[in-house]
C-alpha cells in the first residue's frame, strides 16, 4: 500500500472503529510465535455457542488488519488503490453492530509492533501460547529474547482487572508472569500449572488429551494431526470457562472444530493417500514438531514436502540444516522447495532420498506420479517465494477441496 494511501486508510478506519472500541465488548488478544490463528479461531468457535463474537479474519494481525476487524471487514486491498477505495466506501456506509466479544490476533514482526497494536485497543484478556525463533531477518528481531520482550508487552499492558492465559511450559513465558498485575491462568504439560494437561496422544484419526484443575476435568478429542496442538486448543477451553461455559460443554464444542486453511487440515490425496496440509507457513519449532508427530500416525510410507522457512536471518542455514536432520530421522522420503536447499541437504546427509524442486508446482507434478495408497504426506513451508498450497492443489483426490486450501481468494490468486 502506498504511504499516503495507508495514512488515509488508517485514519478513516480508526475513526470508524471508535464506536466498537468504546463499547462494552470484551476484548481477547492472542499472540505467540506459532499457532496464533488456530488459537484465535478455536476461541471464537467455542464462544459463539453463547455470544455474538467478532473475530479477526485470516492474516488480520497487523495495525491495518486489527482495524479492519474492528469495522467488521474481512477483505484486504493489499497494495491495490482500487481495492482500498472500495473497502473504504463500503466501511463508510456500513452500520457496524456491537458484539459481545472481540477476538483479535496480535502479530509482531519487529520491535515496536506490539506498541502500535496496543495504541489501537487495550485487551481485557490476553493469550500467550509460545515464544520461539521466528522473524529474525534483517530489520526484525535480533534474538529470541527480543521476541519475548515484544510479545510480553501484551501481558504487561493488561489492567489489574485483566486476565492473562499463559502456557508456562515455555521458559520465556514463565518470565512474563512476574511482570503483570493482571490475574494469571496458567496451563502446562510439564510445569506445575492451574490447569494441568495429561496424556497427550496422537491417534490414527486425531489427537486427544485430558485437562484438569482443582474443580473440573475433561477429555478432549479433535480430528487433526499433531499433538503439539494442545498448546493452542487449551486456551479456548479456559476462555470458555471464563465466560461461563462449563469445561465439558466447551470440550464438546471443540470436537467440531477444524484448523484454519493451511494449518493442519487433512485431505484425501491421489491414489488414496493422506495429505496433511500445513502449507500456510513454516518455522523451525513448528515444523520439527509436525515431523516428530508423524511417527505416531499409521501410514504405509511417511513422506514430507517441505519449503523454505523464511525470516530466519543470519542463522537461516543453521535452522535448515537442523531441519534436514530431523526430517531424515522421521520420514522415509523427502521433497524440498526453496533457496535453502543446500543447507537442508547437508542436514539430510544422504540418510534418506531427497528431491529438490524449483517451485511448488513442479513438486506437485512429481508427487502425483509417486503417491501410493496409504502414504501420509506432510506439506509445510513459508509463503513468500514458496506457496506449497500450489502442490497440494495438484494432489487432491477431490478437486472441489481446493476451496479449503489457504490463499484461494481472488485477491491472493491475482497476487
Amino acid at each position: 500500500m502506498k504511504k499516503i494511501l495507508k495514512t488515509v486508510v488508517l485514519k478513516l478506519l480508526r475513526k470508524k472503529a471508535q464506536r466498537v472500541i468504546a463499547s462494552d465488548a470484551k476484548v481477547i488478544a492472542v499472540t505467540g510465535s506459532m499457532g496464533k490463528t488456530t488459537t484465535k479461531e478455536a476461541i471464537a468457535h467455542v464462544l459463539r455457542k453463547k455470544y455474538r463474537v467478532l473475530a479477526a479474519s485470516e492474516g488480520f494481525n497487523t495495525e491495518v488488519g486489527v482495524l479492519l476487524t474492528l469495522v467488521d471487514e474481512h477483505t484486504s486491498g493489499f497494495s491495490s488503490v482500487r481495492q482500498w477505495l472500495r473497502i473504504l466506501w463500503r466501511v463508510f456506509w456500513k452500520k457496524i453492530a456491537i458484539p459481545d466479544i472481540i477476538v483479535l490476533e496480535f502479530g509482531v514482526d519487529k520491535p515496536g509492533d506490539m506498541d502500535v497494536l496496543l495504541k489501537i485497543i487495550k485487551p481485557d484478556y490476553a493469550v500467550l501460547t509460545n515464544i520461539a525463533p521466528v522473524h529474525l531477518g534483517n530489520g526484525q528481531f535480533r534474538s529470541i529474547e527480543e521476541i519475548a520482550t515484544e510479545k510480553g508487552k501484551l501481558i504487561t499492558a493488561l489492567p489489574a482487572s485483566g486476565t492473562a492465559i499463559l502456557n508456562v511450559d515455555n521458559e520465556y513465558i514463565r518470565r512474563v508472569t512476574s511482570q503483570t498485575s493482571a490475574r494469571i491462568i496458567s496451563y502446562a504439560v510439564k510445569e506445575h500449572a492451574e490447569f494441568q494437561v495429561h496424556r497427550v496422544e496422537q491417534r490414527a484419526d486425531g489427537i486427544s488429551f485430558d485437562i484438569s484443575s482443582r474443580n473440573e476435568n475433561a477429555a478432549l478429542f479433535v480430528r487433526f494431526f499433531g499433538t503439539y496442538h494442545w498448546t493452542v486448543l487449551v486456551p479456548a477451553l479456559l476462555i470458555a470457562v471464563e465466560f461461563g461455559i462449563p469445561l465439558l460443554e466447551a470440550e464438546e464444542e471443540l470436537r467440531s472444530f477444524l484448523p484454519p486453511a493451511g494449518r493442519g487440515r487433512i485431505f484425501v490425496g491421489k491414489n488414496d493417500s493422506i495429505l496433511w496440509d500445513s502449507s500456510y507457513n513454516s518455522s523451525p519449532e513448528a515444523t520439527k514438531a509436525a515431523l516428530r508427530a508423524m511417527r505416531s500416525i499409521p501410514a504405509k510410507r511417511r513422506l514430507t514436502l517441505l519449503g523454505n522457512m523464511n525470516e530466519l536471518g543470519v542463522d537461516s542455514e543453521k535452522f535448515h540444516e537442523e531441519l534436514g536432520r530431523v526430517a531424515a530421522a522421521e520420514v522415509s522420503e523427502i521433497f524440498f522447495v526453496g533457496k535453502e536447499s543446500e543447507a537442508f541437504q547437508m542436514g539430510v546427509n544422504k540418510q534418506k532420498p531427497l528431491h529438490v524442486f524449483p517451485d511448488a508446482a513442479s513438486a506437485g507434478d512429481y508427487l502425483e506420479t509417486v503417491l501410493e495408497e496409504g502414504d501420509l504426506l506432510l506439506v509445510k513451508g513459508s509463503q513468500n517465494g514458496v506457496f506449497l498450497e500450489r502442490a497440494v492443489k495438484k494432489l487432491l483426490a477431490h478437486p472441489e477441496d481446493v476451496q479449503l486450501l489457504c490463499r484461494q481468494s481472488d485477491v491472493w490468486l491475482r497476487k
